[in-house]
C-alpha cells in the first residue's frame, strides 16, 4: 500500500478545518471512526455534542464527522432518509453555535448508488449551508480531495461580488491534514506583515467561514503547496479573475525557495523592490547568523558536506527542500521519495534536475516495502520523513538517531513549541534538527 492518505481524508480535512463547518460523512461508521480521530487529532478543538448512539446523526463518542450509518441494506435500498434525518438534525441545530455550513462528503458506495443528495440538500435545509462533494476513496490521494472541496467552495460559498481589497492574498494549499500547519501559517503571516501584505484568507486551515465566503476579495492568490492549491488557484482565476502566484517554482521551504516565493509575492502585487530587497536581507542574515556557528563546530568534528541524505515528502515540499539541502548545506541527495503523484509532482522533479542534475533513484508514491527496501540498499547517512518512513527506516537496521521529523504523519514526537516547517523560522527547525542528526553520524 502507498503511504499517503486518500482522497477522503483530503476532503473531510479540508472542510473541518473551516470553523463553522461540519463534514457530514454519508457512509459507514468504519470510514468515519478513523476520519474523526485524524481530525481530532490535528485540529482539536470542541466539536458537536450529541449522545454515543443516539440520534439520527451518529457521532460514537467522537466530537467531529458526523455519519449516517449506513449498513449494507442501505446499499441496496438507498440512504436518503438517514441523509434527510441527519441534515435535519444538524440544521435544527439548538443553539447559535450549530454549523453555517454542512457539506456532504459522499464515500465511494454512496457515490456509486446515486443518492440524490443534491436534491435533499435544496429540499431540506432552511438555515444553514450546504454543498455536496463527492469524496470516493477511488478518486486520487489527499491533495486531490482537498482540490475536490475547494472546486465545491468557489462554485457554491465564496461570494463572487466582493468588493476588492488591494494589497491583500489569500494562501492556498493549506489543509490541517499538513503536520503543524497553525505553527507554518503563523510564520507566512509573519514574513508577509514584514512586506507590508496582508492575509485576506487562508484556505482552508483554521479559516473562518466569513474568511471562505469573501476569499474572492483578494488581489492575489499565493499558492504554498502547489499539488493542493495549483488548480485551485487556476479555478479562482478563471471564476473571479484573481491573478495567482506560486503555481509553479519551488514551495517555500529552505532560504533560497523562501526568498524567491516572497520576491515573486511582491513583484505581483507591485510592492517596491527596495522594501522587498531590505526585507528579505534582514531575514536571511538573521537566519544565516543563527546556522554559521554551529555548522562551522560541526564541519571540524563531523562535516555535513557529501554525507548522503533520502528526502520523503509531498513534491513540493520535498523537492524543495532537498535543493536547499544539496546547495546549501552540501549534502548528497541520494533518494527522493514524492508521496504525490500527477502532473504537479512530475514538473516539480523536472525543475529539481534542471537545477541540480539526475536524481540518482525517485521512489514515486511508494509502499512501505518500497521504502523500506531501498532504504536498505542505499543506507543514506540522513533520513528525512514522516512516521512512516521513521518505521521503515528501523525495520531496514538503520539508526532513528539519523532521522529528521518531515511530512504526515508524524505520530512519533510531541511538539509544543513553535516549529514550523516553511519559511525562513521552518528552515532553522529543520537546520537544527538536520544538524543534531548529523552529531550521531
Amino acid at each position: 500500500m502507498t503511504v499517503q492518505p486518500q482522497s477522503l481524508a483530503g476532503v473531510v480535512c479540508a472542510i473541518e478545518g473551516i470553523r463553522g463547518a461540519v463534514a457530514l460523512l454519508h457512509g459507514s461508521t468504519g470510514c468515519k471512526f478513523y476520519l474523526s480521530s485524524l481530525v481530532e487529532n490535528l485540529d482539536p478543538r470542541e466539536g458537536l455534542r450529541s449522545p454515543m448512539t443516539g440520534g439520527v446523526f451518529r457521532l460514537y463518542g467522537q466530537s467531529r464527522v458526523p455519519c449516517t450509518d449506513i449498513w449494507s441494506e442501505d446499499l441496496v435500498f438507498g440512504g436518503e432518509v438517514k441523509l434527510e434525518r441527519a441534515l435535519a438534525a444538524l440544521d435544527g441545530a439548538e443553539s447559535d453555535d450549530g454549523p453555517g455550513l454542512i457539506a456532504v462528503v459522499t464515500t465511494t458506495p454512496l457515490t456509486v448508488i446515486g443518492d440524490d443528495v443534491r436534491g435533499l440538500l435544496r429540499a431540506h435545509l432552511r438555515r444553514a449551508r450546504a454543498i455536496h462533494v463527492d469524496g470516493g476513496g477511488l478518486l486520487g490521494d489527499a491533495a486531490d480531495g482537498y482540490a475536490r472541496a475547494l472546486r465545491a467552495l468557489v462554485k457554491e460559498v465564496m461570494r463572487p461580488d466582493s468588493p476588492r481589497r488591494p494589497g491583500t492574498v489569500n494562501l492556498l494549499g493549506l489543509s490541517i491534514l499538513q503536520p503543524r500547519w497553525e505553527d507554518d501559517i503563523a510564520e507566512l503571516r509573519r514574513m508577509l506583515a514584514g512586506l507590508g501584505v496582508e492575509v485576506n484568507s487562508v484556505l482552508t486551515a483554521g479559516a473562518t467561514l466569513d474568511e471562505v465566503e469573501r476569499a474572492p476579495a483578494a488581489e492575489l492568490n499565493v499558492v504554498v503547496q502547489p499539488e493542493y492549491g495549483a488548480g485551485v488557484a487556476r479555478e479562482m482565476r478563471r471564476t473571479f479573475g484573481q491573478a495567482a502566484v506560486g503555481l509553479d517554482g519551488y514551495a517555500p521551504y529552505g532560504l533560497p525557495a523562501t526568498e524567491a516565493w516572497l520576491r515573486r509575492v511582491g513583484e505581483a502585487l507591485g510592492l517596491p523592490s527596495a522594501r522587498v530587497d531590505a526585507a528579505l536581507a534582514t531575514e536571511t542574515a538573521a537566519v544565516r547568523r543563527r546556522i554559521a556557528s554551529p555548522l562551522a563546530v560541526l564541519d571540524r568534528t563531523n562535516p555535513l558536506k557529501g554525507r548522503s541524505v533520502a528526502v520523503f515528502g509531498e513534491a513540493g515540499p520535498a523537492v524543495a527542500l532537498a535543493s536547499f539541502l544539496v546547495e546549501y548545506l552540501g549534502l548528497h541527495l541520494a533518494l527522493l521519495g514524492l508521496k504525490s503523484g500527477g502532473l504537479v509532482a512530475e514538473a516539480q522533479l523536472r525543475r529539481l534536475e534542471e537545477d541540480l542534475g539526475p536524481v540518482p533513484r525517485v521512489l514515486r508514491e511508494p509502499s512501505l516495502t518500497a521504502v523500506r527496501e531501498a532504504l536498505a540498499e542505499i543506507r543514506p547517512d540522513l533520513i528525512l520523513g514522516s512516521s512512516f518512513e521513521r518505521s521503515a527506516a528501523r525495520d531496514a537496521g538503520l539508526s532513528p538517531d539519523h532521522f529528521v521529523d518531515f511530512g504526515y504523519p508524524l505520530w512519533h514526537r510531541i511538539v509544543v513549541a513553535e516549529r514550523p516547517f516553511v519559511g525562513y523560522r521552518g528552515t532553522l527547525t529543520l537546520v537544527e534538527d538536520i544538524l543534531n542528526a548529523a552529531v550521531a553520524l
